[in-house]
Parts: structure tokens; sequence; C-alpha cells
């Protein structure tokens, strides 16, 4: 497994991001959104950094603006905001990875909830 450590630029800054991938690729990928006062570095995304790339899954986890190593200041955070860094890091892991299918299905995951379920109500997705 590899961690890669990336920054994806978004509005007036940028947000933090820890790649974890396991040996085969390609694979799927889950994103990790954490909650208020939180970060991607609470011990359970730490956990998952181990334990989801040695069952065969990709995990990205990040900051969101004012949380963490982003940039930003939290007080300011809305879910406005929280959508559109989730947004900026589906278009970056896009970009490097190639993950559209994925993207596209948690694009009508979220736009249907902010929950953050999964899988989407469609269940179209490849995995």
């Amino acid at each position: 497994m590899t961690a890669e450590r990336h920054r994806v630029p978004v509005n007036g800054g940028a947000l933090a991001l820890v790649l974890h991938l396991p040996e085969r690729q390609p694979s799927p990928c889950v994103v990790a959104c954490h909650g208020l006062s939180a970060s991607k570095d609470s011990d359970k995304y730490l956990l998952l950094g181990d334990e989801l790339p040695a069952a065969g899954l990709a995990l990205a986890r990040l900051d969101f603006r004012g949380c963490g190593e982003s940039s930003g200041v939290e007080e300011e955070t809305t879910i406005a905001t929280r959508i559109e860094d989730v947004e900026m890091v589906l278009a970056f892991l896009g970009a490097i990875r190639g993950w559209t299918a994925a993207l596209a299905c948690w694009a009508r995951a979220l736009a249907a909830s902010w929950r953050c379920t999964w899988p989407p109500a469609g269940r179209d997705c490849p995995w």
C-alpha cells in the first residue's frame, strides 16, 4: 500500500488530501468526509487508511476548508462549501486517477442527499 499527499486548489486556498492506494490497480475509491470539528486524521479515518487498501479499495481522506491542514476558517463552513470541496476533490481524483465512473455515481448520491450514503439509489455504479 502507498499513501500520497496532495493539495487540491479551491477558491482562496487548498484542501489537504491523503490518498491511500492498494497494491492492485485499478481499484474503486472511497472518499471519507469528516464531520464538523474533525479532520481527515481522526482515528477512524486513519484506521480506514490501513484497512481499505488491504481489502483492495483506495481511500481518499480530505480536510474540508478550515479543518486540519486545509486553508480557510471553519466558522465559515456551510453545506454549500462542503459540497464544493467534495466536488473539487472528485474532479481532482478524476484527473489524476481517471475515476470518472465513481465520480458520476458519487455526484448523484451527493445531489440526492447530504447524508453521504452509499450506494446511491440508482445502483447503476460499476461496483
